[in-house]
């Protein structure tokens, strides 16, 4: 029976230096816990400090055949020697950073949302709003007409008092018909105005995520 082929664990080689770097940080800590000395030419320290490494480094070497690793060229070189070497040294992981990349995100999600919202409810908010002032002034003109009747109705003694009442009256409609009208119309361009507002919102949210996956 043929032997198994397992699939090998696919890595960077940088990757396996910052695994390299947690697991040394990791026995260093503990070294300070069970040797904690302020001198730092402690030989006991740095002894058992240099057989841990060692014994780090060991174990990523006897693992280097279960895995595929970029960067790496074969099994010419050992492993140590590729994690030593100074060009693959890798930067600190910068958890601010990745904070900073997470809240972003959010916000964009939360601005898209919103901007989704908008997009579906303005339209109908708008009708309603339009529908809304043109009930409002059609019940006046209604009124209106009706009083005009009225006075058409009426005799010529009572015609003259009721014309200025009704003048007085036209012209006090009129003008919350046209204070309706205006203020409809604000409404309409504030929910307008709002939408590319949000838009720039969310560009402006994804320049920063640009960026700061640049760093």
């Amino acid at each position: 029976m043929s032997q198994e082929h397992h699939q090998k664990i696919h890595l960077n080689l940088k990757d396996v230096k910052h695994l390299q770097i947690q697991f040394a940080k990791a026995a260093t800590d503990k070294l300070n816990l069970y040797l904690p000395t302020s001198d730092h030419s402690d030989p006991l320290k740095s002894r058992v400090s240099s057989l841990v490494n060692d014994f780090i480094y060991e174990i990523f070497e006897a693992s280097k055949n279960s895995l595929d690793i970029d960067g790496a060229t074969g099994n010419r070189d050992s492993l140590r020697s590729l994690l030593e070497n100074s060009t693959n040294e890798v930067e600190p992981f910068d958890f601010s950073l990745q904070d900073q990349v997470r809240k972003a995100y959010q916000e964009v999600e939360q601005e898209t949302i919103k901007l989704t919202k908008m997009r579906r409810d303005a339209p109908s908010e708008i009708k309603k709003s339009y529908e809304d002032s043109l009930e409002q002034s059609l019940s006046k003109i209604e009124t209106l007409q009706k009083e005009l009747e009225n006075l058409e109705s009426e005799n010529e003694a009572d015609i003259e008092n009721h014309e200025d009442q009704f003048k007085r009256g036209v012209s006090s409609r009129l003008e919350d018909m046209i204070s309706d009208y205006e203020e409809s119309m604000r409404s309409i361009k504030e929910i307008k105005d709002q939408m590319p507002q949000e838009r720039n919102e969310i560009e402006k949210l994804n320049n920063i995520i640009e960026f700061l996956q640049q760093k």
